[in-house]
């Protein structure tokens, strides 16, 4: 079932190499607690890349690869795994979804690529490169999230003060809902000094105290708004952002607003290529929308 099963603590594991066929089924590697992986390389096909459950673990240097069209197999899974740290580590799912993060925190992750996507025959269309649900306090700094038919990074329900710095987090651009980052019913959780793509580059819905700053942000092909914030967000702020819609948009929005509540921020913000600079649709009577010294230029 597994290539490596490191069910105990304190172990070892350098230079590995686990190349699987059909023998393997559950993951290629999967490891406890306060265990090192570094300058090792794990391929499998149905079965998880290497599985994290457990806390204090490092992992550097090291690849880790699913080919799997099977949404419930990740070539990175941890699931109730906190304080891991991943350097330069490469996880990747060419025909399905990415590494997810599930009841997972206080995890960081360096100079890492994170990458999903529809490559071949795949069950969906649709891929995340990286998926939070109900983790905490993660942080991605200087890493790559690429799905180029799907999302970069996805924050769903139940995950708050996550920190994505000084990386990039990139989407599709061949349909109308692949975005670069996508956030549901966050909190609290920050993006900056980052580089964010896709049809739409980011949507934040039904989230709070979410904070954009200082990133750059493009949209594709399609007729997007750069950036929306819908669904009773309240609390976002984004300042000192640079927005660009697809030329040939003409339709677009650089930032689109729509039945929010609470406060929302915008501010020195540049906006480039849209229709729209800031359209600002139906909110309800106790939101407070502020907007001052953005650039838009059409």
């Amino acid at each position: 079932a597994y290539g490596v099963l490191a069910s105990s603590s304190f172990v070892r594991i350098s230079s590995v190499n686990i190349d699987a066929g059909s023998y393997i089924w559950t993951a290629g590697m999967a490891i406890s607690s306060w265990t090192t992986v570094s300058y090792s390389s794990i391929t499998v096909q149905a079965a998880h890349g290497l599985y994290i459950d457990g806390a204090f673990n490092t992992v550097s240097y090291s690849t880790a690869a699913n080919d799997d069209t099977d949404v419930g197999r990740y070539p990175l899974y941890l699931v109730g795994a906190s304080s891991n740290t991943f350097t330069s580590v490469r996880m990747v799912n060419l025909n399905g979804q990415g590494t997810r993060l599930q009841s997972s925190h206080n995890n960081t992750f360096t100079s890492s690529t994170l990458q999903s996507g529809c490559y071949g025959v795949c069950s969906q269309v649709t891929y995340t490169a990286v998926t939070l649900l109900n983790s905490s306090s993660n942080t991605f700094s200087a890493s790559t999230m690429i799905d180029e038919t799907g999302f970069g990074l996805e924050i769903e329900s139940g995950s708050g003060y996550n920190t994505v710095i000084f990386s990039t987090m990139s989407g599709g651009a061949n349909d109308e809902t692949q975005f670069g980052f996508k956030e549901s019913q966050g909190a609290y959780n920050t993006i900056s000094n980052s580089y964010i793509s896709g049809s739409s580059a980011a949507i934040i819905s039904g989230s709070t105290g979410t904070v954009f700053n200082s990133n750059d942000l493009n949209s594709g092909q399609f007729n997007n708004s750069v950036l929306s914030i819908v669904g009773g967000s309240s609390g976002v702020s984004v300042s000192s952002n640079t927005l660009f819609g697809a030329i040939g948009a003409n339709k677009a929005s650089g930032i689109y607003l729509n039945s929010n509540s609470g406060s929302i921020i915008l501010s020195t913000n540049t906006i480039r290529y849209v229709q729209n600079g800031i359209y600002i649709a139906t909110h309800s009577a106790q939101t407070t929308i502020i907007v001052t010294s953005n650039t838009i230029i059409t």
